[in-house]
């Protein structure tokens, strides 16, 4: 092999490592450009919160227990009003209910009873962007849920802006007290970052459900109303003794306290089967009061549906109600 031969072998072999070397450095700039900026709570303590799972083997086990096929609201109503009476702090109920169902006009009245007569007992509605403005809701029954806020921002607070939302029960919306916004926000590549505190809808600004459950809960334990939220000019949420830092935009980067199961979950068929056999002087599987007295509930479905996880940087698929925990969790005890 001459030397011409071994100079083009040479200049070959560098080319080769050269490309491989830059296709190396464009993986690991465009991984750090994309990767979730991953912030971890320091305050661990996730007991204050019990979430309560209505999954398929739930639905199963309430056939059983019941001996019919089960309307999902008579149960919810149930559990709901029990875990109040034994001195649950608050009922998050991640459901929509938009529609009376044929058939089942006494459960559906029940349930809305229960739900309107405790103020804790939470709702979630959603905003969106209708390009069809004819047939979003026109009625303003919605404003009773707006708050005040004051900006201290100097005019650098930008909400996200809405024009029209998904109504629910009518029913609900005039007796409850309690329904706010559950409008999620993936950030970078449809992973959840941060979260949306405050939207802005008819010139009204609304909190994010996990919020308005966090108000309600810190007035209860300093004794008084939180009547009006004021962003300070360091752009700080100030929620009672709390300092919430916030973007631009009103959104809250998530501290993560753990990946799927991080919280305590109790299947909605054991709460209801414990109902059940207090009723009948039975031993109950659980002692409701003593789980759920001063907790923080959530209930929601935790099937294979696209609705009920969140892709996170700690887990690809948490459920969303682990996600809503996760978020009230950072409110009240993060700041």
């Amino acid at each position: 092999m001459n030397n011409k031969q071994h100079l083009f072998k040479a200049i070959v072999t560098f080319i080769t490592i050269s490309l491989v070397l830059i296709g190396i450095l464009v993986f690991i700039l465009f991984y750090l450009k994309n990767k979730p900026d991953i912030s971890y709570a320091k305050n661990t303590n996730v007991e204050n919160i019990i979430l309560i799972p209505f999954d398929k083997n739930s639905i199963d086990k309430l056939e059983i227990i019941t001996k019919k096929n089960n309307y999902k609201r008579q149960i919810l109503a149930e559990v709901s009003e029990e875990l109040i009476k034994v001195g649950a702090k608050s009922v998050l109920l991640n459901y929509r209910f938009i529609d009376h169902k044929k058939g089942y006009e006494k459960e559906d009245k029940y349930f809305i009873d229960v739900v309107t007569k405790h103020k804790n007992i939470y709702l979630p509605m959603i905003f969106y962007n209708s390009k069809n403005l004819t047939a979003s809701p026109k009625n303003k029954l919605i404003e009773k849920f707006s708050i005040q806020l004051e900006d201290q921002t100097n005019n650098q607070l930008t909400l996200t802006e809405f024009n029209s939302y998904q109504p629910i029960l009518k029913e609900l919306i005039i007796g409850s007290e309690s329904i706010a916004m559950s409008n999620h926000d993936p950030v970078i590549n449809n992973i959840f970052v941060y979260q949306g505190l405050l939207y802005k809808y008819n010139n009204n600004v609304y909190p994010h459900i996990t919020l308005k459950m966090a108000i309600d809960n810190i007035a209860k334990v300093d004794n008084h109303s939180l009547n009006k939220l004021i962003i300070n000019k360091h752009r700080q949420l100030l929620v009672g003794n709390k300092n919430i830092p916030i973007d631009k935009n009103a959104k809250l980067k998530i501290k993560w306290y753990g990946p799927s199961q991080t919280y305590k979950y109790i299947p909605i068929w054991k709460i209801y089967n414990s109902i059940e056999m207090i009723k009948y002087n039975n031993h109950p599987e659980i002692f409701l009061e003593k789980t759920f007295k001063d907790k923080v509930v959530i209930i929601g479905d935790t099937t294979n549906d696209i609705q009920n996880y969140r892709k996170t940087p700690v887990d690809d698929k948490l459920y969303t109600i682990e996600y809503l925990a996760t978020i009230y969790n950072n409110l009240v005890n993060e700041y």
